[in-house]
């Protein structure tokens, strides 16, 4: 009898091991849950107020239309801390903050040929 106490203690202790072992699976699978990738967030097709378009695929590439160009440009994208740069597309680099949305985007760039576009997701 003595032997089927210290068994079922055994097994409880067990129990509670395995118990407190999926809580912590559970846990540390779902740290990261709800945080999605950025790239993901912000990938998709962008129209901007001036008519030119931004396709920004998640694998960091990027094509770009405008209405005047005969053919469509490639570049790249890539977001940096609450920016997002888009490279390649122009002789010059253009950003736009993250920060204030994730529907609209105003991209400006370091360069005088660059006339302030804002862009908003389009489905």
């Amino acid at each position: 009898m003595n032997n089927v106490k210290t068994s079922k203690k055994s097994i409880s202790v067990k129990a509670a091991a395995l118990v407190l072992a999926l809580i912590f699976s559970t846990i540390m699978l779902c740290s990261g849950c709800g945080k999605q990738d950025p790239m993901e967030t912000y990938s998709g097709t962008w129209v901007g107020s001036a008519g030119t378009t931004f396709l920004l695929r998640s694998n960091g590439t990027v094509r770009a239309t405008q209405p005047k160009w005969k053919s469509a440009a490639s570049g790249t994208w890539s977001i940096d801390g609450d920016r997002l740069n888009i490279e390649g597309v122009y002789k010059y680099p253009i950003y736009a903050s993250i920060a204030d949305s994730k529907d609209t985007l105003i991209f400006e760039a370091n360069n005088s040929k660059w006339n302030v576009e804002t862009f908003t997701r389009s489905e």
